[in-house]
């Protein structure tokens, strides 16, 4: 062939070694494609290229590619033609140009003539062109690496609530986090802004935490550099300079950083500062900012100043992003700006094994929502990976998070809590739930929870799928329910914390979940009806009424019920409490909105809280003082037992004295009361002595102040401290028998807190309504007892009655009780009780002949316990008389005193007696049958006939007459009387 007909032009790249790199998730653009082509502008055509496995193999086309195209407007440049994935206006330079949304992997960079163009001859022979099918891909034009995860449907779960860790990530070119060991630096070489003391922290997030690596000490007078090391390779991303102490307190001049691994490797980026102390110090034209310390320059104008710092200021920081590894972010639409929320900023890769890649979001455990979302990636050369709509477009996979969607659910405090329709992502039975304030964290650091012990746990039942209803694959729900014991919570909102349980290889078996630390997925907020805080405590007075004082909660019903306990949920409820301690929730109050009720309808809004009264109405309390528990039960409920009131809202203290108290006095002495006891008594209690507590009985002014009327003695006052009680000197004259203590609190700056603190005097016997006790008074009773002795004769009283009583207690005649000079003349001194074995009482004047006037007179009591009712002791025994039996006898002899026998011939009626005061007590009447007075005398003429009239006296008509010398004395018979002496009859 010698024979040289011109050129022939060969179309198509050239050479066809022309190899490129793109990054996945990133515009792949193909600059300086070496070769001959054609733009064919009046059809809008273009030479392509695509990206193929293998050339003219239309099945080796990725689905994710938006198509090739050619851009250049001039097909003859010296630097050659740029290739960009755009859309179709690429041929007029107006490409719009799309991210590598294919696996990375290597693939072959395929060429395809588009038009032979308007300006090529002969063009009509070649046929009919264009790019329509990727068979017309014929000529290779060499390979095209592709840096990025492959394949791109790989599926991995995490479980809400832990750390997230996924292995085994495929792809080509996969980069790891850079593991750093060494810190280099290099400062200013003078003395007064040199370095002394630095630490050094790392952190996956830039926010923090952050963990100390490192407490440095830097040499002062040089500019080498100075290394600094001891702790563990760690493939942090970020990592944080905290300069404590210069040498002359001046700010610090540092000039480089570095960051080293193993091996002594540089940090292949030399970083980004993310923040730093003060202002950049600015000199003309140069700024000394924080980027300086990672320029990679140590010259005077490549220092780090900070400025505008106070005097003294010793803490200079700067934060750096040191992230090498690729990322991996989780978001509803790759290349979107929603983020998922409950992840830790995106996760980066550990290390690149021939397994894959290992990538982990750090020990934050993730607390994402149940569900499916897509794994985007992001090389980290390519960009910051800052934005997620611009870097991480690249959806590499789907992450299942198992774990539960958001809940908002009510439960009522006291009751049985179930939740059904509990959904969520793959559910299980191994599911639990706990109520926490915040989720994750530990009741002993939450100031709210303290006290209430471990917070309440459900377990997931009845769980089942829910595919085929609308819903997410593989969703599911459950029925949550916290067992059959009762949610007994403060009112208010508490978020619902989910945890699973997962293998523990140690113990054979499920575990975790037994921690408040490992619920850390929240799955909604749980609002609890009910009391809140459980602490509201209050003040009342017992014997007044304890009326309405606001309570707090959430939730909060007019129909809810409080029962006082001593414990809540036992049947122990306060004696004489008003209806047994329950009462109604009333006056129904709101914070920020009204509250309808009267529907019978629940406020169950979680924007407020809300105020109730709670009180007793008008009723008297009058139960014993002491501390008793509020209990709470909800309107709707069962509140018709002790056991259904299981909400300790608060303790009510009952201002009052006890209920049992006993005591025992003796009529007509002196009454002291000590050892009440109580709650908080103080000196401003008062006692009074009642048949009923609280009955209105007048007290008049004249027993007030020394004795009490039949049914009430004189108020008294209490000691100072609340506990002793005395009616002083004055005398207890209440007949025998049992009485009701009774007890009253007047104003005193020790009930100022009570809610129904008032000021009553304490005056009426009105105000003494609570009943403190039985107050026992020994004594005759009635004090109307009536009897009748002769005159002449020895005199016995049988069936005495009385409260007590006891043998050698004593009576004496007298005409008023209690008075020295009224005992009644002519008697002997006492009478002496003597008490059977049975119930009746007799006494006794012995064999003393009574030969007083006739008349009525009082009995007047002394108590043996009242000491000196004689003025010698008695002289029990002897056998001159005997009533009812011989174990019982009289005293032989009975105790009298002088001015008895001095006076038994004096004209007046009474004589005096010092211990007549003893005999107090007018426990009725003596009636003697006699004469009276005893000096009527009368005159009869010898040798007439008798007749004495007018003789006055009490019964004279039943009696006899005699006449003697001296009357009861024998021989004394007046001789020669008309029949002795004896008159022949009486007559009225």
């Amino acid at each position: 062939f010698l024979l040289d007909l011109g050129f022939i032009t060969v179309l198509g790249p050239s050479p066809l070694t022309q190899d490129r790199t793109c990054i996945a998730g990133q515009a792949c653009t193909l600059d300086a494609v070496q070769g001959y082509f054609t733009v064919d502008t009046l059809n809008g055509t273009a030479d392509m290229i695509a990206a193929l496995e293998t050339c003219a193999v239309d099945a080796s086309l990725s689905p994710y590619l938006p198509g090739a195209g050619l851009t250049a407007s001039n097909v003859w440049t010296a630097s050659g033609s740029r290739v960009a994935w755009g859309s179709s206006e690429a041929v007029n330079g107006t490409v719009s140009q799309q991210a590598w949304l294919d696996t990375g992997g290597e693939f072959r960079l395929c060429w395809c003539i588009g038009s032979l163009g308007s300006s090529i001859v002969g063009n009509s022979s070649i046929g009919s062109l264009g790019c329509d099918y990727y068979e017309r891909f014929r000529t290779d034009v060499g390979r095209l690496l592709v840096i990025g995860p492959s394949p791109l449907q790989q599926v991995r779960t995490c479980i809400s609530g832990q750390r997230c860790t996924l292995d085994g990530i495929t792809g080509f070119n996969l980069a790891a986090a850079f593991r750093v060991s060494k810190l280099r630096l290099a400062q200013d070489g003078d003395t007064t802004h040199d370095v002394r003391v630095f630490e050094l922290y790392y952190s996956e997030s830039s926010s923090g935490p952050w963990t100390k690596a490192l407490n440095g000490a830097a040499a002062a007078g040089t500019s080498e550099w100075q290394e600094f090391s001891g702790w563990a390779p760690v493939g942090r991303p970020y990592w944080r300079l905290k300069i404590l102490q210069t040498y002359s307190g001046q700010e610090p001049r540092l000039r480089e950083l570095q960051f080293l691994g193993p091996g002594d490797q540089v940090h292949p980026r030399r970083g980004n500062v993310l923040q730093a102390s003060g202002t950049p110090y600015t000199s003309g034209a140069v700024s000394y900012g924080p980027e300086k310390l990672l320029d990679g320059k140590t010259g005077d104008d490549f220092r780090w100043i900070p400025s505008s710092l106070p005097s003294g200021f010793n803490n200079w920081e700067v934060t750096i992003d040191l992230s090498a590894s690729d990322s991996y972010l989780v978001l509803d639409t790759c290349g979107s700006s929603a983020l998922v929320a409950g992840f830790a900023g995106a996760g980066l890769a550990e290390e690149v094994t021939q397994s894959g890649a290992r990538v982990t979001w750090g020990s934050i455990p993730l607390t994402a929502r149940g569900g499916q979302y897509k794994l985007c990636w992001c090389a980290r050369d390519a960009s910051s990976c800052a934005s997620p709509m611009d870097d991480f477009q690249l959806e590499m996979g789907t992450l299942t998070i198992a774990g539960p969607h958001y809940h908002e659910r009510t439960c009522v405090s006291g009751q049985t809590c179930i939740m059904d329709g509990f959904r969520g992502q793959d559910l299980t039975d191994k599911d639990r739930l706990m109520i926490l304030d915040t989720c994750g964290l530990n009741p002993k650091d939450d100031c709210f929870l303290k006290g209430l012990g471990m917070p309440s746990m459900a377990d997931a039942f009845d769980t089942y799928g829910l595919e085929g209803i609308g819903v997410q694959s593989n969703s599911s729900q459950s029925t949550m329910s916290f067992g059959s014991t009762p949610l007994v919570w403060p009112g208010g909102l508490y978020r619902l914390c989910w945890c699973r349980q997962t293998f523990s290889a140690a113990e054979g078996a499920d575990a975790g979940c037994e921690s408040p630390l490992d619920f850390r997925r929240d799955a909604g907020q749980l609002l609890v009806l009910g009391p809140a805080p459980t602490m509201q405590d209050r003040t009342c007075v017992s014997g007044r009424a304890c009326s309405a004082n606001q309570v707090t909660g959430r939730g909060l019903s007019e129909g809810d019920h409080v029962l006082l306990l001593d414990t809540c949920s036992m049947a122990s409820t306060v004696p004489r409490f008003t209806a047994l301690g329950a009462v109604k929730l009333a006056e129904l109050l709101a914070v920020g909105e009204v509250t309808n009720d009267t529907a019978g309808s629940r406020n169950t809004s979680i924007a407020s809280d809300s105020m109730v009264g709670l009180g007793w109405g008008s009723i008297h309390v009058t139960a014993g003082g002491g501390q008793f528990r509020m209990c709470w039960c909800a309107k709707g409920m069962a509140c018709s037992e002790a056991s259904s009131f299981r909400v300790d809202m608060g303790e009510l203290t009952l201002l009052g004295g006890s209920t049992s108290h006993s005591y025992t006095c003796v009529s007509g002495l002196t009454c002291r009361l000590d050892g009440l006891v109580g709650q908080d008594l103080g000196r401003r209690n008062h006692l009074t002595i009642l048949d009923t507590c609280g009955n209105a009985v007048e007290i008049k002014a004249e027993n007030a102040t020394r004795y009490a009327p039949a049914s009430i003695a004189a108020i008294t006052t209490s000691s100072s401290d609340g506990t002793s009680f005395s009616w002083g000197s004055n005398l207890l004259t209440l007949q025998g028998g049992t009485y009701r203590l009774c007890w009253c609190a007047s104003m005193d700056e020790e009930l100022a807190n009570a809610s129904n603190f008032s000021q009553p005097q304490c005056s009426r016997t009105v105000d003494f309504r609570l009943d403190v006790g039985m107050l026992s008074v020994l004594g005759p009773a009635p004090h109307a007892q009536q009897f009748t002795c002769v005159s002449g004769q020895t005199c016995r009283i049988d069936s005495v009655e009385g409260f007590g009583l006891t043998n050698g207690d004593m009576l004496r005649l007298m005409d008023t009780c209690g008075v020295e000079r009224a005992v009644v003349k002519r008697t002997p001194p006492v009478a002496v009780f003597a008490v059977p074995t049975g119930s009746m009482v007799a006494a006794s004047w012995g064999d003393v002949k009574l030969s007083a006037s006739g008349g009525q007179y009082r009995l007047c009591w002394c108590s043996v316990s009242a000491g000196p009712c004689t003025d010698r002791p008695l002289e029990l025994g002897g056998s001159n008389s005997t009533l009812l039996g011989s174990n019982m006898t009289w005293p032989e002899q009975i105790p009298s005193s002088p001015e008895w026998q001095s006076n038994l011939s004096a004209s007046n009626q009474s004589v005096f007696d010092p211990l007549g005061k003893y005999f107090n007590i007018d426990m009725g009447t003596m009636t003697i049958l006699g004469p009276r007075p005893l000096s009527q005398d009368r005159t009869c003429v010898s040798g007439h006939t008798c007749v004495i009239r007018g003789i006055e006296g009490a019964g004279v008509q039943q009696g006899s007459f005699l006449v003697l010398d001296t009357c009861g004395v024998r021989p004394g018979v007046v001789p020669r009387f008309t029949d002795s002496g004896l008159a022949a009859e009486t007559a009225s």
